[in-house]
């Protein structure tokens, strides 16, 4: 991830509904873009919803047909450009919408007017992070997009197209040339799609549902595909810091075809799929060859099975990662294939006779009638490396020892699965909040928060939250003199990740330097259903008296695309000493991804995330932790059952500190880290009953060969990817960065939904 980028000479290529406006350029300035998008909101009809943050397609001039009659592919494509440059979430009420061609959501480049700090200088910040696209829906099963039998473009099976592709333009910062035509899916940020349903129609056996490699903030979530008769679900696929929740796909020869072309891999990395229900695919319902691992959770596949074919010169791409995964495989079928590492834990497969089978290892075994279930099955894949004297190959480390490159605990008399495994990592189903006829609008009467990043809002918000359960954050900048506290029930819900702004004055309970407070806390309930989404919550680094958010609700509780994220460097700013996100008391339940990032004004003790003394399950699902300075990203500290789908990390110094912990376990860990000199990525301190499945960082065995355009910066040899300091009495390990384990584990840690 890069957020500074050089200007380069600009080549003006445009989509076909971002022509149709006069002026367009692929590469514009934060005022031209903020100067169209007042013209947007000028021309549309309803500025109610115009001031809440959201563009409904239904309505002047774009008219989107709600009932399928008319084709609807242009009102869509011209509302999701209009809605982008506005700063707006582009809306489809439930109906039914027929289209004949792809709705392009692209994110192009932004830049600042001028240099913040300073004279004018050739490196500016990107600021094409704050206008994504954005599409929702009322709801799969309310609102559908179908597209239209016989579509021109999507008949041929060998030629791909999306109903829907989010991409964003290429800078080509790295390489000095400028290519807009092409995605960069590194700098495709916060784009979302949700609450749908596709139909791909009949007679488009080309046809992919969606088509969204992306990057932090970027997610498919509560969407349904119908892909009968059609090439794929979802090809290629987000991660690093965003990912895939409740998807659905019925049909296809493909439900996700995460599989690159040339040299551009099929998903960012470490890409994560929660409540994933495939079904009645004809080839694989799952083909992956991305930047790995991938992590499935909480999911159902039945027919086809899972794939992975990424490069064997490449360990970080391609490896596979299940938990709490129910299969059903056609008869005869292997149900996982893989060339590279394999992960399972608490997998159940029904009339399964051959589990999985990995390149090197003896096909796993099943029963050919009834349940299997795979309590635990670790394999390391075997690679070239460039550079390397032979192969590597990943091991299987117990107790701090090397026991060899597999191990199964796989029992093939076992009862069906429980009927809440899916449940156990789901969000209770929400309403997008303008449509929810029980939510309050803290900007409508008689609450009347302002929004406009100058009036106090916090008493008109907290009264709201004092006297509804739903409580609506329309588009806004919303200041706060004190925290907001949620209630043990309280939903709080956004219009988007970076729409729905909170922050803090320098004054009232933020003007204590020794005693930083929260923009959000909770009651302190562990049986608490509090929901916290779609909300920014920005602190400015100048301001060294609060912090992002203090989460005390537990294992029931959801937060949802919350956006953490300090303001950029000011020379004024002094080191902070606080955690941006403190997660304490009786703090757990689901997180979904969560992404904290950048670098200024930070003191050793700061942390991105500061899980502290907390026993309530807490279950993350893609944490994103980057580039902070202090002495650990992460830490969790005398915590207990904590589990984490996916990490990606870049950074210079330790990734993840545990302290005093018991019972924590990190499935699938990948990214860029090469720490400085004697640092390690992972570091354990007198923990036990701690996993670490499937790490696989890019980059980090590329030896003798520094010429290399891999090479990391640091020499893997001279840091540690993990070093354990067991308790008393135990030997210290230390894991080079040369090599990293199929599997590491001390104890036996265990899931306790």
């Amino acid at each position: 991830m890069s957020t500074i980028l050089m200007l380069v000479s600009l080549t003006y290529l445009v989509t076909a509904a971002e022509s149709t406006y006069a002026g367009y350029k692929p590469v514009r300035t934060r005022a031209e873009v903020e100067a169209r998008g007042r013209e947007v909101i000028a021309r549309y009809s309803n500025k109610t919803l115009a001031a809440y943050g959201i563009l409904d397609a239904t309505q002047a001039p774009y008219l989107a047909d709600p009932t399928g009659g008319k084709d609807a592919t242009e009102s869509i494509r011209q509302a999701m450009a209009d809605a982008r440059d506005a700063q707006l979430v582009t809306f489809l009420p439930a109906g039914t919408y027929t289209v004949s061609g792809t709705i392009e959501c692209v994110q192009g480049t932004v830049r600042r007017n001028e240099w913040q700090y300073g004279p004018a200088d050739p490196v500016v910040e990107n600021e094409s992070y704050y206008f994504p696209c954005v599409l929702r829906g009322a709801g799969a099963g309310k609102t559908r997009l179908v597209l239209a039998p016989r579509s021109a473009g999507f008949g041929d099976p060998g030629a791909f197209k999306p109903l829907v592709h989010f991409w964003a333009r290429d800078e080509m910062a790295r390489t000095g040339t400028a290519d807009f035509t092409k995605p960069h899916p590194g700098i495709s940020f916060n784009q979302l799609i949700a609450d749908l349903e596709l139909v791909l129609g009949d007679g488009n056996p080309g046809a992919i549902g969606i088509d969204h490699q992306s990057a932090q903030g970027s997610a498919i979530q509560d969407v349904s595909i119908d892909a009968t008769g059609a090439f794929a679900g979802v090809r290629r696929i987000p991660g690093s810091g965003g990912g895939i929740h409740g998807l659905t796909v019925k049909g296809g020869r493909y439900g996700i075809y995460a599989r690159g072309e040339s040299t551009r891999m099929g998903s960012q990395p470490v890409p994560v799929a929660s409540t994933v229900t495939l079904t009645d695919q004809s080839e694989a319902a799952v083909l992956f060859d991305g930047r790995g691992p991938l992590t499935l959770v909480g999911g159902v596949i039945e027919g086809a099975g899972v794939r992975s074919e990424g490069s064997k010169a490449a360990p970080w791409n391609g490896a596979l990662t299940l938990v709490d995964m129910v299969l059903r495989p056609r008869p005869g079928l292997c149900a996982i294939v893989s060339n590279h590492s394999v992960y399972l834990s608490n997998v159940y497969l029904e009339n399964a006779e051959t589990l999985a089978c990995v390149d090197g290892h003896a096909p796993a075994k099943g029963a050919a009638k009834g349940w299997t279930h795979v309590e635990e099955y670790s394999v390391g894949g075997i690679y070239k490396l460039p550079g390397a004297d032979g192969p590597f190959q990943p091991l299987v480390y117990l107790d701090g020892r090397a026991t060899g490159s597999s191990l199964e605990r796989i029992r093939t008399d076992a009862q069906a699965p429980p009927a809440d495994l899916r449940e156990r990592h789901a969000w209770p189903a929400m309403l997008p909040p303008w449509v929810d006829s029980g939510a309050a609008n803290v900007r409508s009467a008689p609450y009347n928060a302002a929004g406009d990043g100058k009036t106090d809002d916090a008493a008109a918000i907290q009264r709201a939250i004092e006297e509804h359960r739903t409580v609506f954050l329309p588009k806004g900048n919303y200041r706060l003199s004190r925290p907001l506290v949620l209630k043990s029930d309280t939903r709080l819900i956004g219009v988007s990740n970076l729409l729905s702004k909170v922050s803090p004055f320098d004054a009232g309970a933020y003007s204590d330097a020794e005693n930083p407070q929260p923009l959000i806390d909770t009651e302190d309930a562990p049986q608490a259903t509090t929901v916290l989404a779609f909300v920014s919550l920005e602190v400015p680094v100048k301001n060294v008296c609060a912090y992002a958010l203090r989460w005390r609700a537990g294992r029931r509780s959801v937060v949802r695309n919350a956006h953490p994220i300090a303001t950029p460097w000011h020379p004024d700013a002094p080191a902070a000493f606080y955690p941006m996100v403190r997660i304490d008391g009786s703090g757990g339940g689901r997180w979904y991804d969560l992404t904290i990032w950048h670098w200024w004004n930070q003191g050793p003790d700061y942390r991105h995330l500061l899980v502290d003394g907390t026993q309530e399950p807490l279950s993350i699902y893609m944490l994103n932790p980057e580039h902070a300075t202090s002495t650990a990203q992460v830490e969790f500290r005398s915590a207990s059952n904590v589990s984490v789908y996916s990490t990606k990390s870049e950074g210079s110094y330790t990734t993840i500190l545990m302290r005093h912990c018991r019972n924590v376990r990190l499935f699938g860990y990948g990214g860029i880290s090469s720490p400085k000199p004697g640092w390690p990525v992972i570091r354990l301190e007198a923990s036990r009953d701690i996993l670490m499945a499937n790490p696989t960082p890019s980059l980090l065995l590329v030896r003798k060969n520094p010429g290399n355009a891999l090479s990391v910066p640091t020499d893997p040899h001279k840091w540690h990817f993990i070093e354990d300091n067991p308790e008393q009495g135990e030997a210290v390990v230390r894991l080079l960065g040369t090599g990293t384990p199929a599997m590491y584990r001390r104890g036996d840690p265990r899931s306790v939904w």
